[in-house]
């Protein structure tokens, strides 16, 4: 996957999450820019997604 829509490389990047997960460090997207990605693909499912997310 080359680019998804809603979502610049550089802004997502440099905000990312680290989280330990069994001993290892993972760097993952923040939930402000994972719910601006879902937003913006419009998809049922993903609107589905953030009205589950930001109850």
């Amino acid at each position: 996957m080359l680019s998804v829509k809603g979502m610049n490389f550089e802004n997502v990047y440099s905000n990312v999450e680290i989280r330990e997960v069994e001993g290892l460090e993972v760097k993952v997207i923040s939930i402000n820019e994972l719910l601006k990605a879902k937003a913006a693909s419009g998809r049922s499912r993903d609107i589905d997604d953030i009205e589950n997310l930001t109850q």
